[in-house]
């Protein structure tokens, strides 16, 4: 087991095993639907401490994977024009004077 892969695998057998021993210690061959609320937390506890490890285990693969290096892409301005690209057309308003009122109360 040099090998990082063979390491992998024996983890992954390893983890394999141990829920199917999980299932075992619960019984839950005979009656899987009928067990206790004390033996589904144990068994819940258990399959979660698993569930960490397979996590690990699969943060380590990612680790281990080679990438090709990324390809450089062309850089963009979102405020340049591009070629043949029309002049962006600007909306005018006018403004209209309001005439004056009386002053509400509360102000």
């Amino acid at each position: 087991m040099t090998h990082p892969t063979g390491f992998l695998t024996h983890a992954y057998y390893t983890i394999a095993r141990a829920v199917a021993e999980a299932g075992v210690n619960a019984d839950l061959f005979k009656h899987p639907e009928l067990i206790p609320k004390t033996l589904k937390r144990r068994v819940s506890a258990e399959l979660k401490r698993l569930a960490v490890l397979l996590r690990r285990l699969i943060f380590l693969m990612a680790l281990q994977v080679e990438l090709a290096p990324v390809k450089p892409r062309p850089g963009s301005n979102y405020f340049e024009k591009a070629e043949g690209e029309p002049a962006a057309r600007k909306a005018v308003f006018s403004v209209l004077p309001v005439p004056a009122g009386e002053t509400p109360e509360f102000l």
